[in-house]
C-alpha cells in the first residue's frame, strides 16, 4: 500500500508542477505579447496552412491562418498566426481584428484568442494546484504508512 501511495504521489506531484509551470510560462509569454502588440488593424484571412508536430510517436496537425493587413505607416504585411486550430474551418476569418507589434509588424495576435486563453487559464491553474495537493497528500500518507 505504501508503494501505491509513493508512485501515485510522485506522479501527481510531478503532473501538478508541470501544469503550474506551463501555465506560468504561457501567461508570461502572453503578457509580453500583449505589451508589445499595441497597434490595432483589420486583417484578411488569405490562406490556412497545415503544420505538424511530432511527439511521443504521434503527429499532431494544426491549421494556421495566413493574414494580410496594412500597418499604421502603410506597410503591407502577410503573416502566419502562431496559434493553430484543429480544423481549417475553425481558423478565424475572413475578416478579423488583430493587434500587432509596431516594431515587428509580423508579430501579432487575435484578441479573441486572448479571450479564449483567459477563460481556460484559471481552470488549468486550478487543475495543477489540485494535482499538486493530492500528490503531496499521497506522499504524506506514504510516509505515515511506512512509519507505522
Amino acid at each position: 500500500m505504501g508503494l501505491f501511495f509513493l508512485i501515485f504521489g510522485v506522479t501527481l506531484t510531478l503532473l501538478g508542477v508541470t501544469f503550474l509551470s506551463i501555465t506560468f510560462f504561457v501567461a508570461r509569454q502572453r503578457a509580453g505579447l500583449e505589451e508589445r502588440c499595441s497597434a490595432s488593424t483589420e486583417a484578411t484571412l488569405i490562406d490556412a496552412v497545415s503544420r505538424s508536430t511530432e511527439y511521443s510517436n504521434r503527429v499532431h496537425v494544426t491549421q494556421h491562418g495566413i493574414y494580410a493587413y496594412q500597418t499604421m505607416d502603410g506597410m503591407e504585411v502577410r503573416a502566419e498566426n502562431e496559434n493553430g486550430y484543429g480544423l481549417a474551418r475553425d481558423v478565424p476569418g475572413p475578416l478579423v481584428t488583430i493587434l500587432y507589434n509596431p516594431n515587428n509588424p509580423t508579430e501579432f495576435f487575435l484578441p479573441e484568442e486572448q479571450a479564449s486563453f483567459q477563460k481556460s487559464y484559471p481552470g488549468l491553474r486550478r487543475t495543477g494546484i489540485a494535482l499538486l495537493v493530492f500528490g503531496i497528500l499521497l506522499l504524506v500518507a506514504c510516509v505515515v504508512f511506512w512509519a507505522a
